[in-house]
C-alpha cells in the first residue's frame, strides 16, 4: 500500500486564496470544498491511505530562533487566514467522517510530523507521497518518498531532484537553504552565500561539513566568488548583522530548517478520531452545497473507503 501525508494548511491556504470564490451564506467554502477534493483525486491516483497533517505552534523554534516567521502584518494575508481557520473544523470534521487520520503537532509544525512519519513509516509502504506547496518537504524525497506539488500537481521523485532544485542531494538541498536562509520563514542566511554558491559548492564537496574539514586542514577550496565566504563561514567568523558566528548560524538554520531525523520533534501529537460515516459526509456535504460532490458520492467515497479506517460510527 501507498501513504499520502496531506500538509493541510497548506492546502487548505492555497485553496482559499486561489480557488473561485464559493459560499454558503456569509461563509466562504472553497478552502473545504477544494481541499477535499485535492485530497480525494491524490488518493485516488496514488492508491494510497490518507493522513493528513496540521500545524500548531512552533514553539521551539521560536524558542531557538524568536524572529522565526515574524513578517511584518498584512491585512490581505490575515483575512484570509481568518476565512480559512472558520473552515479548518468543518475540514477536520469531513475528514473524521471520510475515516482519515489526522495529526496535530501542538507544539510544532506539520513539517514535524511528515519528517517523523517518513523515518518511521517509510519501509513500511511501497511508497510515501507528500502533497504540499511546501518545497521544504522536498529534503524527505528518498527511493520511495515523492513530493507532489499541490500548485501544478507535478511529482518530484529521487531520479529528478537536481533538476527540480540544483542540488543533487536532499541533504544537500537543506543545507544549501541554510546557508541562504529563507525570507519565507525570516530566516536570515549566514552571509555572503547566495543560491548559486551554495549549489556549486555543495556540488564540487558534497555537505558543508567536507568544505570545512578542506579549510581547516589548510586545503584550498576551488576558484569561485564565493570561496571567501566559505572560507569564512569554515572558521566561524563573526557576522556582525547576526550576532553570532556564520557557522553557529548555519548550524542554528540547519537545526530550524531540518526534518529528516526531526530535531525539533514536537511533545505533544493529538489525533483526531477518524470515523467512517458515509451518511454524515453525504450530510455535510448537503450542508455546504457540494452538489458535484454528491452527484457521484460513491466515486468520491472510493478511496477513503478502499484505503482508509473503516471505523464503525
Amino acid at each position: 500500500m501507498n501513504l499520502l501525508l496531506v500538509d493541510a494548511h497548506s492546502q487548505g491556504y492555497y485553496h482559499q486564496q486561489s480557488a473561485a470564490e464559493l459560499k454558503v451564506g456569509d461563509m466562504e467554502v472553497q478552502a473545504i470544498f477544494n481541499t477535499l477534493r485535492s485530497v480525494k483525486r491524490n488518493a485516488s491516483i496514488m492508491k494510497a491511505r490518507v493522513i493528513v497533517l496540521w500545524d500548531g505552534e512552533p514553539v521551539k523554534r521560536n524558542t531557538l530562533f524568536p524572529e522565526y516567521k515574524t513578517r511584518a502584518p498584512s491585512a490581505d494575508m490575515d483575512a484570509m487566514k481568518a476565512k480559512f481557520k472558520a473552515q479548518r473544523p468543518i475540514i477536520q470534521q469531513a475528514f473524521s467522517y471520510l475515516g482519515v487520520e489526522q495529526l496535530i503537532a501542538e507544539d510544532g509544525e506539520a513539517d514535524d510530523l511528515a519528517g517523523l512519519i517518513v523515518g518511521h513509516e517509510k519501509a513500511n509502504y511501497d511508497h510515501i507521497y507528500l502533497l504540499s506547496g511546501d518545497g521544504d518537504w522536498k529534503q524527505l524525497v528518498d527511493e520511495n518518498v515523492s513530493f507532489i506539488n499541490q500548485r501544478d500537481d507535478t511529482i518530484l521523485r529521487l531520479d529528478g531532484f537536481f533538476e527540480d532544485t540544483g542540488f543533487h542531494t536532499p541533504l544537500a538541498f537543506v543545507q544549501g537553504k541554510a546557508l541562504q536562509g529563507d525570507s519565507s520563514d525570516t530566516i536570515p542566511g549566514v552571509g555572503g552565500i547566495g543560491d548559486k554558491g551554495a549549489r556549486e559548492f555543495l556540488a564540487e564537496y558534497g555537505s558543508v561539513a567536507e568544505i570545512r574539514k578542506i579549510v581547516l586542514s589548510g586545503g584550498e577550496l576551488m576558484k569561485n566568488r564565493a570561496r571567501n565566504s566559505f572560507i569564512k563561514l569554515a572558521n566561524d567568523e563573526f557576522n556582525e548583522k547576526l550576532g553570532m558566528g556564520m557557522m553557529d548560524a548555519f548550524k542554528r538554520n540547519l537545526t530550524l530548517m531540518m526534518l529528516r531525523g526531526c530535531p525539533l520533534k514536537p511533545d505533544t501529537i493529538k489525533s483526531i478520531p477518524a470515523s467512517y460515516n458515509p451518511e454524515k459526509v453525504r450530510q455535510l456535504f448537503l450542508e455546504y452545497n457540494f452538489h458535484s460532490i454528491l452527484d457521484d458520492l460513491d466515486v468520491f467515497l472510493t478511496p477513503f473507503h478502499r484505503y482508509g479506517l473503516k471505523v464503525a460510527a
